[in-house]
């Protein structure tokens, strides 16, 4: 639901419904954002993220594509999109916490891309380290330099994107010294990077996510049931992953 109303919205493969809960009858309190019922291309809807700075709106993959519906209005049709995303499928969307108009996408070409969605010709940025499908990708809801991304490689990759972010660098490198902790970048400060690429998982992973009480704590499950927590503690410098 979207702050300050009672609506719900659903995603289903060929649809997006919404639904008030202040209607108790069933029928009266349903209604579609989009229908895709009658359309034959085999695509789903998928990886839906709300807009946190414009709050009756929703970011959702389909196909290639990314859509952005105003789950208010009435028309059906998306009222921005990204027509080619990825180049097989998009899995996932996220918004950025604190730069309207951006959001990163993850699919099935292995890469994680960053987009202005007002100019959808091309990303503003490409991650690629994963060897199969990417699954999740998410923005920390504090610092938006910081993104995790996970898919059908078993790997949990933490990535610096301060380049394209809202703040200044956070102040640290990608490569530890073998001692569990990452140091403070001395000569490139302004490179976004790998921080740290976690093989803990067996299977597939096919949620993660950022603690909603502490910035510097995510989680991720993979199909075997495997959970993992990952704490990053940061005293101004060094960051430390445990």
């Amino acid at each position: 639901s979207f702050r300050g109303s009672s609506s719900v919205v659903t995603i289903h493969d060929k649809a997006i419904l919404r639904w008030d809960l202040e209607k108790d009858d069933y029928n009266g309190s349903c209604s579609f954002v989009a229908n895709k019922l009658s359309n034959t291309v085999h695509c789903s809807f998928m990886g839906a993220s709300w807009d946190p700075h414009r709050i009756s709106e929703i970011a959702v993959g389909y196909g290639q594509a990314v859509e952005v519906y105003d789950i208010q209005g009435t028309s059906g049709v998306p009222i921005r999109s990204i027509p080619f995303a990825d180049r097989v499928r998009v899995r996932q969307v996220d918004h950025n916490p604190n730069k309207p108009f951006y959001v990163a996408t993850a699919g099935d070409d292995r890469t994680v891309k960053f987009w202005d969605i007002r100019h959808n010709e091309s990303p503003v940025k490409i991650l690629s380290g994963h060897s199969h499908w990417v699954d999740q990708v998410k923005y920390n809801k504090s610092h938006d330099q910081l993104v995790i991304s996970a898919g059908t490689d078993t790997l949990v990759s933490l990535w610096r994107v301060s380049s394209i972010s809202s703040a200044p660098l956070l102040d640290f490198l990608a490569e530890d010294d073998g001692t569990n902790q990452v140091v403070p970048s001395k000569e490139s400060d302004n490179n976004d990077a790998l921080i740290k690429s976690t093989d803990d998982h067996f299977d597939s992973v096919y949620s993660i996510v950022w603690s909603c009480n502490d910035a510097w704590i995510y989680a991720s499950v993979s199909y075997d049931g495997r959970y993992v927590i990952c704490v990053l503690v940061c005293r101004h410098q060094p960051l430390i992953v445990i």
